[in-house]
């Protein structure tokens, strides 16, 4: 579960599941792409055991650095797209 700071920004990030399935959430400028990851997993168990990675949409940008924030990464109210590996 994603915890959010309400005294900090915020932003909507939207995820484009490699299923079809989409998913929206609420995340703070400091949340790391990882956490993104680990939301994915969480609202998608069975995505723990697959192996994925998360894309921007354009232009299309593997998401490898997962220690950026999201503000350090440009992904404030972005999609994101997860490619399955």
């Amino acid at each position: 579960m994603i915890l959010i700071d309400e005294s900090e920004p915020t932003t909507n990030i939207q995820i484009r599941l490699a299923d079809g399935g989409r998913l929206v959430q609420k995340f703070n400028h400091s949340h790391r792409i990882s956490d993104i990851r680990l939301f994915i997993v969480d609202a998608r168990p069975a995505m723990a055991a697959t192996s994925f990675i998360l894309m921007t949409t354009f232009p299309n940008k593997e998401l490898a650095d997962e220690s950026q924030t999201l503000k350090e990464a440009n992904l404030l109210n972005a999609v994101i797209v997860q490619r399955l590996t």
